[in-house]
């Protein structure tokens, strides 16, 4: 079951909305809705986010 909700947050949905996200801070950043550290933030937020995986590897060693 949780090897099932880790599937959905990084597999094609959740890459699908992170592609969205990006397109949209993009277009707010652009038009001066959004400054770029908040862009960044979000770019930085779905880079953890898809490489959680490894990130947790490498703390664990495993």
């Amino acid at each position: 079951m949780l090897q099932n909700i880790v599937n959905m947050l990084t597999g094609n949905v959740a890459r699908l909305l992170a592609i969205i996200a990006v397109i949209i801070v993009g277009i707010a950043w652009m038009f001066g809705y959004l400054d770029l550290r908040k862009a960044a933030f979000v770019v930085l937020g779905i880079g953890i986010i898809f490489g959680a995986t490894e990130i947790v590897n490498m703390i664990s060693g495993g």
